[in-house]
């Protein structure tokens, strides 16, 4: 089951996900083991739960004005976030 989670396009390797980034193989054969799951869609359900909550969790911290980091640069809420997105990709994509 932790190789479908591995395997699997939006939380598995080279996702940058939460689960991806910070979760080894062992923490998911807790997960496993703790919510008594039996099958590999029960564990991606729970698992894409879980990174969804982290999501929000983070997009409404940069809301409030928390920070938060894109690309290993530190933003501080959205209009900052936005003028850093900005002039990242300036001259890569047409106005």
């Amino acid at each position: 089951m932790v190789d479908a989670v591995r395997k699997d396009p939006q939380i598995g390797r080279g996702t940058c996900s939460t689960i991806d980034e910070c979760y080894d193989d062992s923490e998911i054969v807790e997960v496993i083991r703790d919510e008594g799951l039996a099958t590999a869609d029960a564990l991606l359900a729970s698992l894409y739960s879980a990174e969804n909550i982290w999501r929000d969790r983070a997009d409404d911290a940069l809301a409030a004005g928390g920070e938060k980091q894109i690309w290993g640069q530190v933003t501080r809420g959205p209009d900052e976030n936005r003028e850093q997105l900005d002039s990242m990709f300036k001259g890569y994509a047409e106005p």
